[in-house]
């Protein structure tokens, strides 16, 4: 088969894939336990969205190094099987990383992965709805990369939410202040990827 036919032929099953991946994270908004298809997995931001890509054929976990949390296994898979990148366009289905958003046991670098979840969707003036597992259950969170401090724009839309509480002398930390990086591991439209690299 020529690679274009090839290519045009992957396009409705990508498609159809991150349109399962999200429409099986909105269905888990609010539910603490994940179970999907009959299978526990850990409740946890890693168990949430290794569970969500489980359902379209993919092992997050499938490049986990001894020493790897899960959220950096994750981010290794991203690594050698996708495109990582921090800026431009997501596309509803992709993962996204952030950093230190919890006290770590050990003295380990700021930068260390400790979240992982995925876009729903984004909005023209760039903010970017997350799906994810928290401490009460699933939940959508807003991101909004162009106004890292700011929890609402000038018109009172809520643009960034609160992902690390005050702790001590430490500030509460928003989404945008966390962030990392998005990965892509589903195949999409050239238009998309065109939008992604700007």
């Amino acid at each position: 088969m020529p690679p274009a036919e090839k290519q045009a032929s992957m396009k409705p099953s990508a498609q159809k894939a991150r349109k399962k991946v999200v429409e099986t994270a909105q269905a888990s908004l609010g539910k603490k336990q994940i179970v999907l298809q009959g299978k526990k997995y850990p409740n946890d931001c890693s168990g949430f969205v290794n569970a969500l890509y489980a359902q379209v054929g993919i092992d997050l976990m499938q490049t986990a190094q001894p020493k790897d949390n899960a959220v950096t296994a994750m981010f290794r898979y991203a690594q050698v099987h996708g495109k990582i990148f921090k800026g431009g366009w997501p596309v509803p289905g992709d993962l996204v990383f952030f950093r230190n958003t919890y006290r770590l046991k050990t003295q380990r670098s700021s930068a260390a992965l400790t979240h992982v979840g995925i876009v729903e969707s984004m909005d023209a003036d760039g903010t970017v709805y997350v799906i994810h597992r928290v401490q009460r259950g699933v939940v959508r969170y807003a991101m909004n990369l162009n106004e890292k401090k700011q929890t609402k724009n000038q018109h009172g839309k809520r643009i960034n939410d609160y992902i690390r509480a005050r702790q001590g002398s430490q500030p509460a930390k928003l989404t945008a202040e966390l962030f990392v990086s998005y990965a892509s591991l589903l195949p999409v439209e050239s238009a998309l990827i065109a939008r992604n690299e700007k």
